[in-house]
């Protein structure tokens, strides 16, 4: 009887310090809400039900630079994806949706590889407005650090649903504006093998703020840049 009575009193506590967030993710919480007043509060960010744009991307490889433009569709009611790339006078059509995923391209109509399926699904994580519209995503602070002279928090983005969607975000302190990210190498929870800075945000509305520019360095060589275009929303 007095075992039943001891685990009658322990069960309760022990359910709650379980259900209790750890510290990590209070500070990640509070870093997540700087990041929210500065893409232009949770309210329109929740409106967006629909994402416009394109990328011209110059992606520099040696002695060789490629530049591409690819036009992004996203319908986030639907969860659908279409990127419509135009390249050497040809148009190659990739997207998801509630009909499958499908690639387009000379005409014929095919499954999507399962490479270019993961990229577009990417998008809805790897997107701020998209991150911050989903309230599933764990944040959890990791550390202070600074990163081109300026003070940030690094905070680690997670979805419990995907274990390949992580990310680590360095969000400025004194804004709350992501500086850079990058995704940790596996068994080194702070290798970056790459840094992919935000720059130039802008309004995109009244509201909503946006990073129009993004350049990515790797051994200290920025190996690709983006510019985003055109970029619409609608709620």
């Amino acid at each position: 009887m007095k075992k039943l009575l001891l685990l009658y009193f322990i069960l309760p506590w022990c359910l709650m310090l379980q259900a209790a967030p750890n510290s990590a993710q209070t500070s990640g919480a509070r870093i997540r809400e700087r990041m929210v007043d500065a893409f232009g509060g949770q309210r329109a960010i929740d409106k967006i039900k629909y994402l416009q744009y394109s990328i011209l991307k110059t992606s520099y490889r040696e002695d060789t630079v490629i530049t591409t433009r690819t036009d992004y569709k996203l319908d986030l009611k639907q969860h659908s994806a279409t990127a419509t790339t135009n390249s050497n006078n040809e148009t190659i059509i990739k997207k998801i949706g509630p009909d499958g995923a499908w690639l387009i391209q000379n005409g014929q109509k095919q499954q999507l590889p399962d490479k270019d399926k993961q990229e577009l699904e990417a998008i809805f994580f790897n997107n701020f407005l998209l991150m911050l519209q989903n309230k599933k995503l764990r944040f959890e602070h990791v550390m202070e650090s600074s990163y081109k002279g300026r003070d940030a928090d690094v905070v680690r983005v997670t979805s419990p649903e995907n274990p390949e969607h992580t990310l680590d975000l360095f969000v400025a302190k004194d804004n709350g504006q992501v500086l850079t990210s990058s995704k940790a190498q596996p068994g080194n929870a702070l290798n970056y093998p790459y840094y992919a800075d935000e720059l130039e945000y802008k309004p995109i509305n009244r509201k909503i703020n946006f990073p129009m520019v993004y350049q990515v360095f790797a051994n200290g060589n920025m190996v690709t840049e983006g510019r985003f275009v055109n970029m619409k929303l609608k709620d």
